[in-house]
């Protein structure tokens, strides 16, 4: 009984990606800077919500690679969004905020996903409203209780 209710939500949820995506990321990122990668956009979101991150606490929150991570910061401090700064008493850890004009655009860019998010939900009722919220959270802190209990595995590759 557990493993069919364990396989109908792994079906369920690989049908709720993509309709994800498309019914409300894809509306919400159009507002997106022009020449702003999405895992740039991304970026500047978390550290506008959450301040000053650790290099590896923002990978991890952008389910991204350090690498990677340097990669798109590195393109952020070339364009002012983001600085980059050492912690003064363990050198080995490196922090990135927003700078003065990364504030200002990641202001005009959650306004604007706010004010999208807005037009794309506003048709739903209350109750709704209420039911996705709740369900939203929940979603949200199994995906948190099962990616600390399981990191990701290596990549399978299925062949046509």
């Amino acid at each position: 009984m557990k493993k069919q209710k364990i396989n109908a939500l792994a079906n369920d949820i690989v049908e709720f990606s993509p309709i994800i995506k498309k019914s409300f990321i894809e509306n919400v990122m159009q507002f997106k800077d022009k020449g702003i990668s999405n895992h740039q956009f991304f970026c500047i979101l978390i550290l506008r919500k959450s301040g000053p991150l650790t290099m590896s606490t923002l990978a991890d929150a952008m389910n991204v690679s350090k690498q990677q991570l340097t990669r798109i910061v590195d393109e952020l401090v070339k364009s002012d969004i983001v600085e980059r700064y050492t912690d003064s008493t363990n050198r080995r850890l490196v922090f990135a905020q927003l700078s003065a004009i990364g504030e200002a655009r990641a202001k005009v860019l959650d306004e604007n996903v706010q004010n999208r998010a807005a037009e794309v939900l506003g048709d739903l009722s209350d109750a709704d409203i209420e039911k996705a919220v709740e369900s939203v959270k929940c979603l949200v802190g199994l995906c948190k209780k099962i990616s600390t209990k399981n990191p990701p595995s290596k990549k399978v590759v299925i062949d046509d």
